[in-house]
């Protein structure tokens, strides 16, 4: 009996340093801001941030449908006057390697939208919402494929946009 517990609590032990290992390294491979007091010790969005004097409740703003959800916060970068970072959004090696995006968050129009190949992907998947956004004088379609960590997924787009849009 006694070798049993030994063993289940040997397991739960590595269970919890697994984890940690994974959070530490996940975390590693995107730039932290100094500057950002967005976040608990846990590394979650607090429920109300403040940017650019500013505040924002991120709680009311995960909770948004992910047209929504992406929308708002473009016109964030927008108001904190993030030029650059808009641009960067249309990298989709960026996308990938700093919020998991499996495409380009914006991709710009520079022509009048007569083919609908540009909101899909190879595959034929529509990837893009059909409105335009505007930005800085430039005219965007925006990425539809997000993701919130939920009880289906485990992939989670959502919260590291966010947190990198209010550092």
């Amino acid at each position: 009996m006694e070798i049993i517990l030994i063993v289940v609590m040997v397991i739960i032990i590595t269970i919890i340093l697994s984890d940690l290992i994974l959070n530490n390294i996940g975390n590693t491979s995107k730039p932290q801001n100094d500057k950002t007091i967005a976040y608990k010790e846990n590394n979650d969005l607090c429920s109300k941030t403040t940017t650019n004097n500013k505040t924002y409740n991120t709680d009311e703003i995960l909770r948004l449908k992910n047209k929504d959800f992406a929308f708002k916060c473009l016109y964030i970068l927008e108001e904190k006057n993030k030029k650059q970072d808009v641009e960067k959004l249309t990298n989709p090696i960026f996308c990938k390697n700093y919020f998991d995006m499996n495409f380009a968050i914006l991709q710009e129009i520079t022509s009048p939208l007569a083919d609908n190949k540009i909101f899909k992907d190879n595959s034929g998947y529509r990837r893009y919402y059909p409105d335009i956004i505007t930005l800085f004088d430039r005219q965007y379609i925006v990425c539809n494929d997000w993701y919130y960590n939920n009880k289906s997924t485990t992939r989670d787009t959502r919260t590291s946009f966010l947190k990198w849009v209010l550092r």
